[in-house]
């Protein structure tokens, strides 16, 4: 069977349960995104037994018709943990509807969320390079490496926020001592109503290296390096700064996906002609964004998968992405197959599947278990 844009012939759910599944999908979207964009209690109630589009266009209302979800950067990953649900609800309620009213909301959100795709803003990411995706930092990335000067204003110390999160949230504190020992006190108080605090003690130039870093790992907090002869001033050092750089392996598919299945509707719907080169222009973007982490693509005995860019600046990088992510792009694969036609595309997911299966375990009880990471990983 092929899915080109063009075959009508597909296995379909009945015409309510594709309703139900879809507006579901959509509300409860739209549900979570009114709650963050205002205060949990002023969320809006939907009440038992309301007429579905009227519950959909009331949370629409909650988010101003979506310009509450028009952002500027994905540096917190709002586009695509919030614009991209939204974009995707927008496609599901006209698929149910067939209101245009859902399509000119959604054209409005794709063209702003292109503009800001790093090449088209102009954005170059921390290696100044500028990416045919959506960069991000804060949350995702390690952070910047800072140094810390001596009482002298020369570098004693450089110390980076290695965290597999929240490392814009750490501060270290070096409280005075008076003498060539020194105390590092290390706060993060990321998504904490208190800060975790850790404290090393007694430390010297000479041993400061072998203390903070031992055992480094992801549930580290900092990365320490000896630059000078004396000891850092005292001082509270702010590391709030990250790293801003394309987490494609991830972020990527999820963005791209709405794109996707705006221009499948596009080719297969009367009635949307006036958007029919727009959505060919989305199909070749989004080729070009997959085009532009090409090198991340593994494949072994059990079909393909991607790792993180090694030079991406995240805690995982180098490593196998997890089988959300790679479902994630088996799924753009899919759809760019379809709107596209290209056999390339389907022959790429049929081997990221072919992964995912191996990694699925099958009960006697007719249920299933995946782990979060790739089997046999490093991080597995």
């Amino acid at each position: 069977m092929r899915f080109d844009g063009t075959a009508k012939e597909r296995r379909t759910l009945p015409a309510t349960g594709l309703r139900l599944i879809g507006f579901l999908f959509a509300a409860g979207c739209l549900v979570l995104l009114a709650a963050c964009s205002r205060a949990l209690d002023t969320a809006p109630q939907v009440a038992a037994h309301a007429d579905p589009v009227q519950v959909y266009d009331g949370l629409l209302a909650a988010v101003s018709s979506g310009e509450d979800l028009l952002y500027h950067d994905n540096l917190t990953g709002r586009i695509v943990w919030n614009q991209a649900q939204f974009m995707e609800s927008l496609i599901n309620m006209f698929e149910l509807t067939g209101d245009t009213r859902y399509i000119e909301i959604f054209a409005r959100h794709a063209d702003h969320v292109m503009r800001t795709r790093d090449d088209h803003a102009g954005r170059p990411d921390s290696f100044g390079e500028l990416r045919k995706g959506w960069q991000t930092g804060g949350y995702y990335t390690l952070g910047l490496p800072l140094v810390l000067p001596d009482e002298d204003g020369q570098p004693a110390l450089e110390v980076q926020g290695v965290r597999r999160a929240g490392n814009n949230h750490t501060t270290v504190e070096v409280p005075t001592e008076g003498n060539a020992r020194f105390t590092v006190v290390i706060r993060n108080d990321f998504r904490r109503s208190e800060p975790v605090v850790e404290r090393f003690d007694n430390l010297s130039l000479d041993t400061v290296e072998g203390v903070v870093n031992a055992q480094l790992c992801p549930e580290s907090w900092i990365r320490v390096r000896v630059l000078g002869t004396s000891p850092p001033a005292p001082g509270i050092y702010h590391l709030s700064q990250t790293y801003t750089v394309v987490l494609h392996e991830l972020h990527t598919p999820i963005i791209a996906v709405p794109f996707l299945r705006f221009a499948d509707l596009v080719f297969r719907t009367s009635g949307l002609d006036e958007y029919r080169e727009t959505a060919i222009a989305y199909v070749k973007a989004m080729e070009e964004s997959l085009a532009d982490y090409a090198a991340s693509w593994r494949e072994d005995e059990e079909g393909a998968f991607l790792i993180f860019e090694p030079s991406g600046a995240f805690w995982c990088s180098g490593f196998p992405v997890p089988y959300n992510g790679l479902s994630a792009n088996g799924r753009l694969l899919l759809w760019l197959w379809r709107t596209s036609g290209k056999q390339e595309y389907l022959n790429m997911a049929v081997a990221v599947a072919r992964k995912v299966r191996a990694g699925l375990t099958f009960l006697a009880d007719g249920t299933l278990t995946m782990p979060y990471w790739i089997v046999g990983s490093p991080q597995y």
